[in-house]
């Protein structure tokens, strides 16, 4: 289904083997409860790719507006991160993170994985016309169920913040923006990435071969979740 806010958080990341479990404790009972209920939230997504050695996770968290990712209330939390955070954030490796624009989006339902293209410098995911006749064009080849474009803002995304600082020397490069394609399932994505490839060609809005993963959904959270 269309996203139902203008603003996402993107969010790819690998951890360190050996605090994998815990992590995922913590990623699981606190952290995406705590950012879903931070208001103007609507929601929160984990994804994996169990047999990927680089960015096996990627989170999604859906906002009201592109502000909510550098509004007062969500601002509060990362600067006020609780002592669980504090100890598991040195796990995080290879860490990417980017608070998007929704340009495009369009579809019915939440697919069962999802394929994450992200764009480059010198690619145009502004091009609102173009990034709607993408997503509609996406939309509506069967296994799809799901299209959504989002511009990186780099000033939004890059407020220093006390958790920023708990992450240590971790790098967090900002992309230039994403093309988030939900399908039934990992071999529906994977059997079309040539057409969603040759898609993203013809729109003009990025080149192909660009950045591209396939994640299966681990984890949904909404607000009602957590009542």
């Amino acid at each position: 289904m269309p996203l139902p806010g203008q603003g996402f958080l993107a969010i790819w990341n690998d951890v360190v083997a050996s605090g994998e479990a815990e992590w995922l404790r913590w990623h699981t009972r606190e952290h995406m409860p705590e950012r879903v209920g931070v208001p103007g939230f609507l929601g929160g997504r984990r994804y994996l790719d169990a047999a990927s050695a680089h960015h096996r996770y990627f989170t999604l968290y859906l906002g009201e507006a592109l502000t909510t990712f550098n509004g007062a209330p969500y601002l509060e939390r990362l600067n006020n991160p609780t002592p669980w955070t504090r100890a598991t954030a040195p796990l995080f490796r290879n860490f990417v993170r980017g608070a998007c624009q929704v340009v495009a989006s369009a579809g019915a339902g939440t697919g069962g994985a999802i394929a994450t293209v992200r764009l480059l410098p010198g690619d145009r995911p502004s091009d609102a016309a173009a990034a709607a006749t993408l997503v509609d064009r996406l939309v509506a080849i069967d296994g799809i169920v799901g299209a959504h474009i989002g511009m990186a803002d780099a000033a939004v995304t890059s407020v220093p913040t006390r958790e920023r600082e708990a992450r240590g020397a971790v790098a967090e490069p900002v992309f230039h923006g994403v093309i988030l394609v939900e399908g039934l399932s990992r071999g529906d994505l994977s059997r079309l990435m040539p057409a969603i490839d040759e898609a993203i060609r013809i729109s003009g809005l990025g080149a192909v071969p660009a950045e591209t993963a396939i994640y299966d959904l681990a984890l949904s959270l909404t607000k009602p979740d957590l009542a």
